[in-house]
């Protein structure tokens, strides 16, 4: 499965995963798509 991010933040994507039974009953050809991404942020000094 695919995920869009930006190519900054590329790197940051751990795992994707598509959960093809948590849209039962909806009547929808979608399924639900999980990401684990990990950021690291940097601080913002004060001036």
């Amino acid at each position: 499965d695919y995920v869009l991010v930006k190519r900054k933040f590329r790197t940051s994507v751990q795992n994707v995963r598509a959960h093809r039974g948590a849209t039962d009953g909806i009547g929808t050809d979608h399924h639900l798509t999980r990401a684990k991404i990990r950021l690291h942020l940097k601080c913002r000094r004060k001036s």
